[in-house]
């Protein structure tokens, strides 16, 4: 039983030293992680627009998350069905179309090579020969009831509605550690 008690308190120790290695400024609680070479800060129940997002992770210096590998796509789409228990949510990521249609870029400027679109979505929808059927669906954002699979929205505001309804989901930010 003792061995137990060590060995759990010996990860809490690991798990707040990590947790040091973060921007001072993020709150330390339950959705602050560290996973690989970052600190990833899952906002839940903050929802906000992706361009509110952007802005709130810039202020530590971080960017939305940077999703260039399976490896992280699983650990994010984890975290969010299984951690966060958000089997319906839609979490935004750092990648979007904006500046060129179709052309999806990461929020550091670096060129998609990994992707995870649905069908129909985002590069999969322009690697079948069409131009996007959604031009203003500029934003990507993991969608949990799709298991993980990205797709492509509105990043403010969702003009197809008779008024016009923001679009305001979870979102992840991704931090340097120190």
């Amino acid at each position: 039983m003792l061995s137990i008690v060590v060995v759990a308190a010996s990860l809490l120790t690991l798990c707040s030293c990590q947790l040091e290695k973060c921007p001072s400024a993020i709150t330390r609680d339950q959705y602050l992680q560290v996973h690989g070479d970052s600190c990833f800060m899952f906002s839940i129940y903050r929802l906000r627009t992706h361009t509110e997002a952007k802005a709130e992770c810039a202020t530590n210096k971080g960017t939305l998350a940077l999703v260039k590998s399976q490896e992280l796509q699983d650990y994010l789409y984890d975290q969010l069905l299984h951690t966060y228990k958000s089997p319906l949510g839609k979490a935004w990521i750092g990648l979007d179309d904006v500046a060129v249609e179709d052309k999806f870029v990461w929020e550091d400027g670096t060129s998609l090579a990994y992707q995870n679109f649905a069908p129909g979505e985002g590069i999969a929808n322009t690697t079948q020969g069409a131009h996007s059927a959604h031009p203003n669906e500029d934003c990507v954002l993991i969608d949990v009831s799709a298991q993980g699979k990205w797709r492509d929205f509105p990043c403010d505001a969702n003009p197809l509605f008779l008024f016009t309804a923001e679009e305001r989901h979870a979102f992840v930010c991704q931090y340097k550690i120190n």
